[in-house]
């Protein structure tokens, strides 16, 4: 007895220690202790207990100190901004208040997010677990609640697993038995078709294939109920990276049978992602650290995710990030060197550039690789060049900057601490096309996917709006967090998507990439961004282009083929320019007595091109037209309401019973 009673003393110290360092750890990244209380004013998105409730708001539980404007927290704001739903920030006070009076219920769901909430009460967990069990949607993320209260104000993690592994359907974090292997690190597998549900385009995913021989036991089994089991290894995919290969993402090791939906595992370690039901509720769960992803450079997975839960398990309205609420891409062209001109001359005659529009970026020094091999454009003495431009930017392509006058000089050498030698480059590179323009150009690519901080926030100094980024891969247009912050909130980045680990013509030949393939995933590419409605990004070199035109001109004519009804190209500056005007959409929603939804929407300018998309599971019967101007047209699976030129609207839908 006296053993037993030191070796749960020694347990105790040793979860306490370890919870201890995984916050010193978490803080440390997140460069942010988010616990302690300041005297940050009020921002928008925090909940109101005094305020009608709102049926149409995901609730995000924070703690009772939680600073609103950290980066943790306006991380999920904005994701769920970009995906077209609104999130409020409720304390752990508030919402064991609003679930003990019985109106949580009214909320769409639920976010208990991972980095911001690691400890939490007694009293919060029976919360999410009544509200849950009561019919509430909950999306519940990797270390949420990871530690309890102990004795003398400790926090230590649970005993044995998690407390809230009953909501997740596995055990996890099982500190007691595994200690240091309490986490592993490894690939997300899953099926294509489920990763396109999660916003990760074709390309973004391949092949997962074992490195050793895959036995039944290491590959996550797939029980649904009334369900099969999922395929063989071979027919999973893996989260994938340009020049990377298979990504290696951390997980809790989990224990159990999952019975739900199966959405994501780890071929060794167990469940990544699924969702099942929990009373008259349903819980998804994802044991990835979604936030700190996203902090840093890789926030696919926290809008893959979010977005499923909007869709699937709550099945909400939500506001297209698409103009006029129609999918499309952004064809970046890349103009490194002069040896692009006779190439892009060619593609010109050929009809290439009557598609569109496209985002083009030229490098416009004298130089290509390093000072005075005479490789370069050297726009301001090149009257062809010049002439171009011109043309090009008269039929509506958006022309921009290719980074710092010396292509792979730049790219190759700008860092974080070189600012001084660098950013004449940039400037010059800027007013040799802000010259032949005749105005500002507002967009911009980074030669090798370069950006180091000075120069964003130059660029965004000089009003451009819009930047290719090798970051976040796989992503449509989003807001640039990094390093465990937000950066630059007037511009918007432009991730590039791949295909596995490459991405354009060169290196497709290089690696004997067949180019039937290529043919294969750009269609792929246009059907998902309809499927989805979203829009990605994918990038040439004119050279190859010219190399591979058969390539471009089916991708061309794919895309037309689909109707402008149904796709188009965007332009990197077109597509900022709308995302910071639907920053400013505000709207509310309630619910009245009858079922009926009223929706309240108003814009301080303008609503045109504002889309709501309505899924007919959850309203049956077309809105109606309040208040204000609107266009409501049927979709297969969903109601599109498309706003008109005023700047408020009122329209209402029928709930579902």
């Amino acid at each position: 007895m006296v053993f037993d009673a030191v070796s749960a003393v020694r347990r105790g110290l040793a979860r306490f220690c370890s919870a201890i360092l995984l916050c010193i750890i978490s803080w440390t990244l997140s460069g942010c202790l988010n616990q302690i209380k300041t005297d940050t004013p009020a921002v928008s998105y925090a909940f109101s207990p005094s305020a009608p409730p709102d049926p149409g708001v995901l609730l995000l539980l924070v703690n009772d100190y939680q600073v609103l404007t950290a980066p943790e927290i306006t991380a999920w704001v904005d994701a769920a901004a970009e995906e077209g739903v609104r999130v409020q920030a409720i304390t752990d006070k508030q919402f064991v208040a609003l679930n003990r009076n019985g109106n949580a219920q009214i909320y769409a769901g639920l976010l208990l997010p991972d980095q911001s909430h690691r400890f939490a009460d007694d009293e919060v967990v029976w919360a999410i677990r009544n509200y849950t069990m009561a019919g509430g949607r909950t999306l519940l993320v990797f270390d949420f609640a990871a530690l309890e209260p102990g004795a003398f104000n400790q926090q230590l993690y649970a005993e044995s697993r998690a407390r809230l592994s009953d909501l997740a359907g596995v055990d996890y974090i099982l500190y007691d038995e595994l200690l240091k292997q309490t986490t592993a690190t490894g690939p997300v597998v899953s099926s294509p078709s489920t990763l396109r549900k999660l916003l990760v385009p074709p390309g973004k995913s391949i092949p997962y294939v074992s490195p050793q021989a895959t036995s039944k036991a290491a590959t996550p089994k797939e029980a649904p109920p009334g369900g099969s089991r999922r395929n063989a290894a071979s027919d999973l995919h893996a989260y994938s990276g340009y020049m990377q290969g298979n990504l290696s993402y951390p997980s809790y090791v989990t224990r159990g049978e999952f019975r739900g939906t199966l959405l994501a595992g780890s071929p060794h370690h167990g469940l990544i992602a699924g969702v099942r039901s929990l009373g008259n509720g349903k819980v998804l769960f994802v044991n990835l650290p979604l936030t700190y992803l996203k902090l840093q450079t890789d926030a696919l997975p926290l809008h893959g995710f979010l977005r499923y839960f909007i869709d699937n398990v709550v099945s909400m309205a939500r506001l297209s990030p698409m103009p006029n609420g129609i999918a499309g891409m952004t064809l970046n062209w890349h103009l490194d060197s002069l040896a692009a001109q006779k190439p892009s001359l060619e593609l010109e005659r050929l009809g290439v550039f009557n598609d569109g529009p496209f985002s083009i970026d030229i490098t416009a020094g004298p130089d290509t690789i390093e000072f005075d091999d005479q490789l370069g454009w050297d726009l301001n003495n090149n009257p062809e060049a010049q002439a171009l431009l011109r043309r090009l930017d008269t039929k509506g392509h958006s022309i921009g900057s290719h980074g710092g006058w010396i292509h792979d000089h730049y790219g190759g050498n700008a860092n974080e601490t070189n600012a001084k030698e660098f950013l004449p480059l940039l400037k010059l590179n800027k007013a040799a096309v802000d010259r032949v323009l005749g105005r500002p150009q507002r967009s911009y690519s980074a030669p090798q996917g370069n950006n180091p901080i000075w120069a964003m926030n130059w660029l965004e100094q000089q009003g451009v709006v819009s930047a290719y980024m090798t970051g976040h891969t796989g992503m449509g247009p989003t807001r640039h967090y990094r390093d465990g912050k937000l950066h630059n909130p007037a511009m918007w980045i432009f991730p590039v998507t791949p295909l596995g680990r490459h991405a354009v013509f060169e290196e497709f030949a290089y690696h004997d990439i067949p180019k039937h393939e290529i043919v294969s995933w750009y269609q792929d590419m246009v059907d998902f961004v309809v499927q989805m409605n979203t829009s990605r990004l994918i990038y040439l070199h004119p050279p190859w282009a010219l190399e591979w035109k058969g390539v471009v001109l089916d991708l061309l004519a794919y895309a037309r083929n689909k109707g402008e009804e149904h796709f188009r190209w965007y332009t990197a500056e077109r597509l900022a320019d709308f995302m910071t005007h639907r920053r400013e959409v505000r709207w509310t929603e309630q619910l009245d007595a009858s079922g009926l939804r009223h929706f309240n929407i108003s814009h301080p300018v303008t609503l045109r091109e504002m889309v709501w998309i309505l899924p007919k599971t959850s309203y049956p019967l077309a809105p109606e037209i309040v208040t204000g101007t609107a266009s409501v047209t049927s979709e297969s699976s969903h109601w599109r309401v498309k706003a008109g030129d005023g700047a408020a609207l009122g329209f209402t839908a029928m709930q579902a019973r």
